[in-house]
């Protein structure tokens, strides 16, 4: 099995664990990059995003892009793994309308490929980010 699909693979096994476990997702009050308080930048750096919109790509169980859309922001919130997905789509009813990657390409005709699988900085590091490149048939 590919990295790619290992990665969707551990993130559909742990949504599975948390839909069935009914785990809690807290709303966010303000959107932060980082993992503790006070680190990295804050939504600000975004700019004014009234009338303007919003791409997500990840989501996750959609944290971010909630929070946007209960602003009022135009989010398109775009998710591989599919019980990421629905945690997002059980918590943000009437807020945001997320969108598996799947369906995406397939409402826009296009076919995805993919270019590269960037790690993390060190060997051990759980981080990746796949490169994807997306076209319309020939």
């Amino acid at each position: 099995m590919d990295i790619e699909r290992r990665e969707l693979n551990a993130w559909n096994v742990y949504g599975t664990h948390h839909l069935a476990r009914g785990t809690d997702i807290p709303d966010v009050e303000r959107l932060a990059w980082g993992y503790w308080p006070g680190h990295g930048p804050r939504e600000e750096v975004l700019g004014d995003l009234v009338d303007r919109r919003v791409l997500d790509l990840c989501s996750g169980i959609g944290n971010f892009p909630t929070h946007f859309a209960r602003r009022g922001i135009r989010v398109d919130a775009v998710e591989g793994a599919r019980t990421q997905h629905e945690r997002t789509v059980d918590r943000s009813v009437g807020a945001l309308a997320p969108t598996l990657w799947e369906d995406l390409l397939v409402e826009h005709g296009l076919i995805a490929e993919v270019i590269d699988v960037l790690s993390g900085p060190d060997q051990d590091s759980p981080l990746s980010c796949t490169l994807v490149r997306a076209s319309r048939p020939a």
